[in-house]
């Protein structure tokens, strides 16, 4: 496998770009996909660790119930209200 398809294919796996670089630049361009494979996992790479900080914010929609309701609990009458 070339150069650039190993680039390609690692990256699709989820594995930072200099992370793979660093690994083929210790093994060799020649080095076989399970040893980069296996060097990336030793090393400590995780596939995906770097999109972690490009995660969409979780937002709530829709009505939870207000914080009254909370304090006063789901199954309280509302006639009893102090």
């Amino acid at each position: 496998m070339e150069h650039s398809s190993k680039m390609e294919f690692f990256q699709k796996l989820g594995y930072d770009r200099e992370d793979v670089v660093r690994v083929l630049a210790k093994l060799g361009q020649d080095a076989l996909v399970n040893d980069v494979l296996q060097e990336l996992i030793q090393t400590g790479s995780r596939p995906g660790a770097h999109l972690s900080s490009a995660a969409p914010l979780l937002v709530p929609r829709g009505s939870c119930g207000t914080p009254d309701s909370i304090r006063r609990g789901l199954g309280a009458d509302p006639e009893e209200e102090v």
